[in-house]
């Protein structure tokens, strides 16, 4: 593991509401369980911009960019996925 997964998985244990508003930090960190879940990551692209019945067919994107609590929301959605709660 390189010095920056470390850091990652380091920041991913302690990640709290002012982590939140880091957005950067956040979207590399889902698009790890993504790449995970997906495979490839033209599939990760994909997925940020197809729409997403979870969220009234909006796409996880403009939820994301919404802000803090939309970031939050895809965050815990996606964990939610990988864990496999569907």
């Amino acid at each position: 593991m390189d010095t920056s997964n470390v850091q990652l998985t380091r920041w991913r244990m302690n990640l709290n509401e002012e982590k939140m508003e880091n957005s950067v930090l956040v979207k590399l960190l889902i698009n790890d369980y993504l790449l995970a879940m997906l495979g490839k990551e033209e599939l990760v692209e994909e997925w940020w911009h197809r729409y997403n019945k979870n969220w009234n067919d909006k796409t996880p994107h403009s939820i994301y960019e919404s802000g803090p609590e939309g970031r939050k929301e895809v965050y815990y959605y996606v964990m939610k996925c990988s864990e496999g709660g569907w």
